[in-house]
């Protein structure tokens, strides 16, 4: 089997997809990417060793400059770890030492797995989480789960959620709202006299 046709035929019918899916295009271009990957690996090996190396240090410089940027390969545009990682970095600002809980609206929804691992890798103590989320998911062993109210609570809202955030819960008072690139952070303090 010739390798160049093969990786052009899956490459072209993720194309074909383009022309007759409704579907979000950022949803399809992820799929492109591991026969975009072949494709560039193949022609580097048939470039002479010295203009791959120059290609492959381009590569890796221009995905380096791109963390925390735009990427068209993001299936959910206004993530990036930058973002992420000041959301983590506030949350902590704000609870100055105390315990505090967190909730997330997420895409896909209630999957808080990149959360669980941004708090892990911040490396300060986990905050307990406060809310519903599926069966079972990636890093739901390091969540502390816990309905009761902590001095401080957060709602982190991921960019392009469409759900209506709304506080049916009467015993907390939003104190803040913050935008943070493209989350939301919401900040709350319990109403209940026990606060810990």
């Amino acid at each position: 089997m010739k390798v160049l046709p093969f990786l052009l035929f899956i490459l072209g019918s993720h194309f074909l997809v383009f022309l007759i899916s409704k579907i979000t295009l950022t949803f399809i271009s992820v799929g492109m990417m591991f026969p975009v990957i072949l494709l560039i690996v193949y022609i580097l090996s048939k470039l002479p060793r010295w203009l791959s190396l120059i290609v492959l240090a381009f590569i890796l410089f221009s995905n380096i400059i791109k963390i925390g940027g735009p990427s068209i390969f993001k299936v959910q545009p206004g993530m990036n770890l930058g973002d992420e990682l000041r959301v983590v970095r506030r949350t902590y600002e704000i609870s100055q030492g105390r315990e505090f809980s967190i909730n997330t609206l997420t895409n896909p929804y209630l999957y808080p797995t990149l959360w669980v691992y941004l708090y892990k890798l911040n490396g300060n103590k986990m905050p307990y989480y406060r809310g519903i989320t599926t069966y079972d998911f990636a890093g739901r062993n390091d969540l502390i789960f816990s309905d009761a109210p902590r001095p401080i609570e957060f709602l982190i809202v991921e960019p392009e959620v469409s759900l209506p955030v709304r506080e049916p819960n009467e015993n907390r008072l939003l104190t803040k709202i913050e935008k943070i690139g493209e989350f939301t952070l919401y900040s709350f303090v319990p109403l209940a006299k026990d606060n810990r």
